[in-house]
């Protein structure tokens, strides 16, 4: 038989009894083990937990070094958004480090401390973006002690220098401002913080202080515009970019090379995509403001280059350029429109290119938005009166004028609102409304130079020189010491009122010591010798602005042969046989001469064709000269059609050049539109008619000529001439 299984249990027993063997052998280093347990959990626990944290502050340092990275990004791109940000991010550490602290504190309060200068470069940029002057200057000393050679700090400063300072009417600055110039760093010193923004910034500045600007516009061409073709530049914040467009425009605006400057223009095009793109997806409204103030000074350059050098720079190669910058203004408008839709500039611009591109309607529904969103009307009116006038029917512009004239009567003591009414009373010829509502508001404001001016020319339209006069000299002087055509209104009354050692001396009371490059000068000798048919006022004014003509300022040019040609008229005699009018031939030669100082485009300009082409017509007698001077106003363009009085000087040259029949046209357009013709009028129309073979008519309009209350040198020479031609020397 076989034997039996062995009971489980026995077997179960006796791994039990070996276990309890081992375990009795090692029972000491058991309890050992099971005692040091919790220290090994313990210490597990900590190792652990320290691993943690370690990962955590080097993920906490991680963060806040890439924060402290996109702070010193922005503030080196200031960017002010950017910034904000990025203090924002450090100060949600726990805790937050004590220098973020302190530099949110700055910026909130935006003023820089002791502890926080390095931000003072970047809220003084703030404050000039703001036009808040004293708060930009008090950054600026902030900036000059952290940074001595800081150019855009040294403008700042001397910016407000200037504010307390000027008016001047000096060659030398003051002191103070001489001192503050002396301060400035070599612009040509590699290590002088000149930035484009520095450098435009000084350019303004030096012409304001009369200084030559000619070194900043060379460092601006040698340094600042090969970085228009960087990737640095590409990579620019939008506003930087328009900097550096900016500049290329200064350059522009006083450089003749037409070939160095037309070079950069494919970096100027794409920087202005690259600013226009980058500032539309940023919602930037303060860039897309800047580049609207620079797009129509980009689409007259290339105008100017088509009109200098039209074989170079055809209207196929031009007109692409010009509609791409015009496309990129309209999507800039667009943009700030939606962004600041309470901004009435927003409106003007959007009316202004509605206007340039014929679309009228277009124009007056933006002026129209801009009334009904804007919160102060007033700047609105200020822009709107002059479209008004020039398109609105009769009806509505006395509509117009009754409804400022009742705002002003509700409005009480507003003196800009009765100087619109007086603006749209003037549009409706109601003058004597006008003179009352300009007399309202200076009563509301002593001095007003808006209700003055306007005042002043309404008595000099009306023949009274001296109650514009009395006008006039209720303004503070300083306004014809800043502002040209309140210099050149003033001298036309004096011209017109006093003799001529009056006018010299306040001429020498307003500008003690002239400078040859002040405009208000200029303008004031240009007033006093265009209302004066005395070549004695004539000879002073053209003796004065001879020595600026010489040097080359392109305005005093400008005025110097303009009078020069008026001395040359205003020296016509009739002929002692009643012949042609005799012209003083030393005064034709040296206005001819005078032709000489100005520059191409200023030689293009129609004023300037039709005067030098009177010269030769009359004073030289070279009808032909004349004609072939005239040619490029004979078909003027649509967008700028000639005045009554240039089209009165075309019409006497071709009737000297025997074209009576092309002359007749012009005449007549001109007795349509001036409500009380000059006598030079109806003399041209006399002699067409008689060389048309219309004694009658040409009898007639001799009368009219004589029953003209004023006639000037030249007509009444031209008068008895005529009168000789057509009579023979019989009377009428």
């Amino acid at each position: 038989m076989d034997r039996p299984a062995r009971p489980p249990q026995v077997a179960s027993s006796g791994r039990h009894r070996r276990f309890r063997d081992w375990f009795h052998q090692r029972s000491w280093a058991i309890r050992c083990l099971i005692l040091a347990t919790p220290f090994l959990l313990a210490a597990s626990a900590g190792l652990c937990w320290w691993g943690y944290r370690h990962i955590r502050t080097q993920r906490q340092l991680a963060v806040q070094s890439q924060a402290w990275s996109e702070y010193h990004q922005a503030l080196e791109r200031h960017d002010f958004q950017g910034l904000e940000d990025a203090l924002q991010t450090l100060l949600r550490f726990d805790p937050p480090p004590a220098a973020a602290k302190a530099l949110s504190e700055a910026w909130i309060q935006k003023r820089s401390t002791s502890e926080t200068l390095e931000l003072a470069p970047l809220l003084m940029d703030y404050h000039l973006r703001r036009n808040d002057l004293p708060a930009a200057t008090q950054e600026a000393e902030q900036v000059l002690r952290r940074l001595p050679r800081h150019w855009l700090a040294h403008c700042v400063r001397l910016h407000a220098a200037l504010n307390e300072q000027a008016p001047w009417n000096t060659p030398k600055p003051p002191p103070k401002i001489i001192h503050l110039l002396e301060q400035f760093p070599d612009p040509e010193d590699e290590s002088a913080w000149t930035t484009p923004a520095g450098l435009l910034y000084a350019l303004r500045l030096w012409k304001w202080a009369h200084q030559d600007t000619n070194p900043l516009l060379r460092v601006l061409e040698r340094r600042v515009l090969p970085l228009l073709r960087t990737a640095k530049a590409q990579e620019a914040p939008s506003y930087q970019q328009l900097h550096l467009i900016a500049c290329w425009l200064a350059v522009a605006e006083q450089a003749g090379g037409t070939a160095t400057l037309s070079q950069y223009w494919a970096a100027v095009d794409q920087l202005s995509e690259l600013a226009v793109q980058q500032a539309v997806a940023k919602s930037d409204a303060e860039a897309l403001r800047y580049w609207l103030a620079l797009a129509p000074a980009l689409e007259q350059q290339l105008l100017r280059w088509q009109r200098e050098d039209s074989q170079r720079f055809p209207a196929s190669r031009i007109t692409p350029l010009y509609q791409e910058v015009r496309r990129r203004r309209r999507l800039a408008i667009d943009a700030w429109h939606s962004l600041e839709p309470q901004q009435p500039e927003v409106y003007f611009h959007l009316a202004e290119l509605a206007w340039q591109e014929q679309d009228v309607r277009g124009a007056f529904g933006y002026y129209l938005k801009a009334l009904r969103r804007c919160p102060d009307p007033v700047p609105v009116w200020e822009r709107f009166l002059p479209f008004l006038t020039h398109f609105a029917s009769e009806s509505s512009l006395q509509r117009l004028s009754e409804h400022l004239w009742n705002e002003a009567e509700q409005a009480g003591k507003d003196a800009q609102l009765w100087c619109l009414a007086a603006q749209a009373a003037a549009a409706v010829q109601r003058y004597e409304q006008a003179v009352e509502a300009c007399r309202r508001a200076r009563q509301i404001q002593a001095g007003h130079p808006t209700a003055g001016l306007l005042e002043a020319t309404l008595w000099l339209r009306s023949g009274d020189p001296v109650r514009a006069r009395t006008a006039l000299e209720s303004l503070d002087p300083q306004w014809f010491r800043r502002h040209p055509e309140a210099a050149r209104l003033y001298s036309r009354c004096l011209s017109a009122t006093a003799p001529l050692d009056t006018i010299i001396r306040r001429y020498q009371e307003l500008y003690p010591s002239p400078i040859a490059a002040d405009p208000a000068m200029a303008a004031f000798l240009r007033g006093a010798g265009e209302n004066s048919e005395t070549a004695e006022i004539l000879r002073w004014a053209v003796r004065e602005l001879q020595t600026a003509a010489v040097r080359g300022e392109p305005l005093c040019c400008r005025y110097y042969t303009e009078l020069r040609f008026r001395l040359a008229e205003a020296l016509v005699r009739p002929h002692p046989s009643g012949g042609p009018a005799v012209w003083d031939a030393e005064a034709v030669t040296a206005a001819l001469h005078a032709f000489l100082t100005l520059s191409p485009e200023q030689l293009r300009e129609p004023d300037m064709l039709l005067a030098q082409a009177t010269l030769y017509a009359f004073g030289r007698q070279q009808p032909e000269v004349a004609r072939r001077l005239i040619e490029p106003l004979l078909h003027p363009p649509s967008s700028r059609p000639l005045t009554p009085a240039q089209q009165l000087a075309l019409a006497y040259i071709l009737l000297a050049s025997q074209q009576a029949r092309d002359a007749l046209p012009l005449l007549t357009a001109v007795q349509q539109s001036s409500p009380s013709p000059p006598a030079a009028l109806w003399i041209a129309l006399a002699w067409a008619y008689h060389d048309l073979g219309e004694p009658q008519q040409a009898a007639t309009a001799l009368n009219r000529a004589a029953l003209t209350p004023y006639r000037s040198a030249r007509e009444q020479a031209d008068w008895v001439a005529l009168k000789h031609r057509i009579f023979r020397g019989k009377p009428p």
